[in-house]
């Protein structure tokens, strides 16, 4: 047991006085890669023209053809960032402007935002407060005539409950996306995360599992909506109408969001080690969870049923009433203790000042103030959602892909924890 020296807080040693080693995807073979591509001279073989470089160059073909194979889908579509993949994804489903979607209030901003470019409503649901995911009961209550798609991030690093939303969507006849940015390589039943969603699609930006710099890639088992992302990504309408192939496409405005051969290179190489980091992740997070599971007032991530988890943040949830003392200040302590990569609550997407000021938001509740007079009024009238008691005073999380965490480190965060749950007394005079 730690000895209850005194909290660094309140004056005394920090019991973490090294820092941790930041985590690196980065490998001696992700380098020749990408030197085989420079000393190729083509760091882009893009073009808008009908032809073979429409869909980009070696490299980019290459790991898109890794992907769907690692995956097990029919298609990968690479862009230049997860936003752009939400983007196209969203884009292709070819939905009528004021079409309402329904999205997670808990989650990343682009997720929601992406609808918005595309003249589409976003509407905010409430999530399960032991997974985080989307809660599809509160899901289906949002549903109205002019509802068209879900979007689901699989957040955190596993999948949201993906067949409860599926037959929500045959219900219904709404299209299905997964934001899998977070969560790249976890399974739900033994099929990958955002696999079985009309579109899914994964992150490569810094601090993921997988970091090629910036990109994206969507997968997707439909022949339509894999031309529709790809004549999206690269000024798809300059060819529409010239290939008689793409006859049966309409509605057409493309951007450049085309990944580059170096990224693609890089992005491919790491799929290889994609297992080996998810390894490393879920080891750390099995012997950080062995020492401080029995500590009063916390509750360790919780797997929905037919999941693993690949731990792009380690989410705890703490019960202050049960602990006596404020989450700010226990999150204090744990600094003070050298704890790296915390912070409390996340963000509720749904209070952004965008969704205020320009959509006429009101309040802080969910969801969209656009929805009926009578149903506005009934929400306003109720409690904290899940997702903002959360974000408010009960979670706190650790981004466990921002370091290391040896076996070495992993023991010292739960020193760090144990030592300030050791002292809880002298906090609660504070």
């Amino acid at each position: 047991m730690v000895s209850k020296n005194d909290l660094a807080i309140l004056g005394g040693k920090p019991c973490i006085q090294t820092s941790f080693i930041d985590y690196n995807s980065i490998r001696s073979s992700d380098v020749k890669e990408a030197l085989k591509v420079l000393d190729s001279g083509k760091l882009s073989r893009f073009v808008g023209t009908s032809g073979d470089f429409f869909l980009g160059g070696e490299s980019v073909r290459s790991m898109e053809a890794s992907w769907s194979s690692y995956f097990g889908t029919g298609f990968a579509v690479s862009c230049n960032s997860w936003t752009s993949g939400l983007w196209l994804a969203i884009g292709a489903l070819g939905l009528e402007p004021g079409s309402e979607i329904i999205v997670s209030s808990w989650t990343m901003a682009a997720t929601a935002t992406t609808i918005l470019h595309w003249n589409l409503i976003p509407v905010f649901a409430d999530i399960d407060r032991f997974t985080f995911n989307l809660d599809p009961i509160d899901v289906e209550s949002r549903i109205t005539k002019r509802t068209r798609a879900i979007v689901s991030p699989d957040i955190f690093g596993q999948s949201a409950d993906i067949e409860s939303l599926k037959k929500i969507c045959q219900k219904y006849d709404l299209k299905l996306v997964s934001d899998t940015a977070q969560s790249p390589g976890a399974k739900r039943n033994g099929y990958f995360a955002g696999t079985e969603s009309d579109i899914g699609g994964y992150s490569l930006n810094y601090h993921k599992h997988i970091h090629s710099g910036e990109g994206g890639v969507a997968v997707t088992n439909s022949p339509e909506l894999a031309q529709r992302m790809q004549l999206l990504r690269n000024h798809g309408e300059v060819i529409v109408g010239q290939n008689p192939e793409l006859e049966n496409q309409f509605g057409i405005l493309g951007m450049n969001m085309r990944l580059g051969e170096i990224e693609s290179a890089i992005a491919q190489n790491q799929l290889s080690s994609l297992n080996v980091a998810i390894e490393s992740r879920r080891k750390a997070a099995q012997i950080f969870s062995s020492l401080i599971a029995d500590f009063v007032g916390i509750s360790l991530p919780a797997l929905l049923p037919g999941n693993d988890h690949v731990y792009y943040v380690y989410g705890l949830k703490f019960n202050v009433e049960e602990i006596g003392v404020s989450r700010s200040t226990l999150v204090s302590a744990l600094k003070a203790e050298g704890v790296p990569a915390i912070q409390e609550g996340y963000q509720n997407i749904h209070t952004l000042p965008l969704f205020h000021k320009e959509l006429t938001y009101r309040g802080n509740k969910l969801p969209y103030s656009l929805l009926p007079r009578k149903r506005r009024r009934e929400l306003a009238a109720t409690q904290l959602t899940v997702a903002e008691r959360l974000h408010q005073s009960e979670f706190v999380g650790i981004n466990w892909c921002a370091k290391k965490y040896s076996d070495s480190e992993v023991r010292l965060l739960g020193r760090a924890f144990e030592k300030v749950w050791s002292n809880l007394n002298l906090l609660r005079k504070i």
